[in-house]
């Protein structure tokens, strides 16, 4: 990729241009037009349409004139001429004209027509069906069934039609739920009679993602390289059939990447991988963090209302309940009842060490807990304390990592010949000394010359052999690896 492939476009510059407004009503008309299967205007009808529009009554001929040679400059629009024969002298002067949008043109206005539509809010939706479509799109390139039915490039096209409206309106949806407008809505009475429908809506979803997103995974995971390759191929035959004229030569292999690419991030967006979590995974995240949000500010919001409504009555008749009480104790009793435990303690403990959830607080062990002074400067009081030497136990310890050692060399050097080791000589290897082997080449690697200096005292250099391979039998299972050859090339 380089920078010239990124040029100005100059077919944008009527976006931002002086006379915006008359040029977006002038390609807006043809916009219009094309979408009504007619393409080539004459500049009459144009006038007549800016004339129309409000605001435009001052708009002139000349003035159209001109514009109309504006966007022919940046490719806007293309004038074809007519053939046929002028009926007065003044059409024979102008030469007259019909116009054509262009493609990018065509482009710019159907995406302005689409964020108008949209205006400043985020739209999109939680869909539970279009996950189940998904799976059956997916499915569907693997199965025989459909092949009779369907080309490999008509059902390709179905999964990315299901997989696009999946991510634009759960983006969208997302976005809406974090904008500032919901967020304001919420704080509102209203809010409070859709609440209930809020929260459902959003719960539904999460559950029918848990319950088909696996599915959706599996049948990825399960699409064989042979459906991926001969869909590819479908899709290189479906573009090689239509006609082209001119333009460049078609690039199979760019397709083929193209789609190879497009089947990478549709598993990205289902399964993690080794670039981080799935958007799956932040979906799901997203949608239940929307759902304890919304959660949250409905108790506040209920909260801050109670506080406005007055308990007058309710005092009145807790104070009836007082008034029953036969003797201060059992009035004590309804106190603790009615308003809970007065100038209550906390006490920071250690984790309980039961799993039983049923479990009562007078059945766990007590804990201690020392209390520190919050005093600035405060230190600890330490005591020295005695360090005991045990030589007996210090050399008895390292006369038996002496015998390990010297076991493992004796059982090492049986496996020399003629001052070498070559793994493909033996078909069996003690589990020991194939950890030692192991970690020599891991040594050697590292060094320069593939030399090692051995915790036995010698020098060992290391040859691997890529083209050959070697198996090695051990107590705990087979290895295969490439040959090497352990020359040893000097004494203790």
């Amino acid at each position: 990729m380089e920078s010239g492939e990124f040029p100005k476009i100059k077919e944008a510059s009527y976006l931002t241009a002086e006379n915006a407004t008359r040029y977006r009503i002038i390609l807006h008309f043809f916009y219009v037009e094309h979408e009504r299967m007619k393409d080539l205007l004459y500049p009459a009808d144009i006038y007549k349409f800016v004339c129309s529009v409000r605001g435009m009554e001052d708009y002139t001929e000349a003035m159209l004139e001109q514009d109309l040679g504006t966007l022919v400059s940046w490719n806007n629009i293309i004038p074809r001429q007519e053939m046929k024969e002028p009926k007065s002298i003044e059409d024979y002067k102008r030469k007259r004209f019909r116009y054509q949008i262009t493609p990018y043109t065509v482009e710019f206005e159907r995406m302005l027509t689409e964020l108008e539509k949209k205006g400043d809010e985020f739209g999109g939706a939680l869909e539970k069906s279009a996950f189940i479509r998904l799976l059956k799109a997916i499915k569907g390139l693997s199965d025989p069934v459909k092949e009779a039915e369907q080309t490999p490039y008509e059902r390709w096209q179905e999964v990315l039609h299901h997989f696009k409206q999946i991510k634009t309106n759960t983006s969208d949806y997302i976005g809406y739920l974090n904008s500032e407008k919901l967020e304001a809505n919420m704080q509102t009475e209203a809010f409070l009679v859709y609440k209930d429908q809020f929260v459902n809506y959003l719960r539904d979803f999460v559950m029918a993602l848990q319950q088909t997103a696996m599915k959706i995974q599996s049948a990825l995971d399960e699409t064989s390289s042979e459906v991926l390759e001969k869909t590819a191929r479908s899709i290189i035959d479906h573009e090689r059939s239509i006609p082209r004229i001119g333009g460049p030569e078609l690039d199979e292999r760019a397709i083929a990447e193209d789609f190879y690419a497009t089947w990478k991030n549709i598993k990205s967006w289902f399964i993690a991988n080794e670039s981080g979590e799935s958007e799956y995974t932040s979906l799901q995240r997203q949608t239940n963090e929307a759902i304890r949000r919304i959660t949250r500010i409905i108790q506040r919001f209920g909260e801050r209302l109670q506080q406005h409504r007055s308990r007058k009555k309710d005092y009145l008749h807790i104070a009836k309940w007082f008034d029953q009480c036969a003797s201060l104790e059992e009035a004590h009793q309804l106190s603790a009842t009615v308003f809970g435990l007065f100038h209550t303690q906390h006490y920071a403990v250690e984790p309980s060490e039961t799993s039983d959830v049923y479990a009562d607080i007078w059945e766990e062990k007590p804990t201690e807990y020392k209390i520190k002074p919050r005093v600035r400067g405060y230190r600890e009081k330490t005591r020295p304390s005695s360090f005991v030497i045990n030589r007996e136990e210090k050399h008895r310890a390292r006369q038996e990592h002496l015998n390990r050692l010297k076991e493992l060399e004796k059982s090492l050097f049986a496996y020399v010949e003629d001052g070498k080791i070559v793994l493909s000589h033996h078909a069996f290897i003690d589990r020991n000394v194939r950890k030692v082997l192991l970690r020599w080449i891991a040594k050697a690697q590292m060094q320069e010359g593939h030399r090692v200096q051995t915790e036995f005292g010698m020098r060992v250099s290391v040859k691997v052999d890529p083209k050959r391979r070697a198996v090695i039998q051990s107590e705990d299972g087979t290895m295969e690896l490439p040959d090497m050859t352990y020359t040893f090339e000097g004494g203790r």
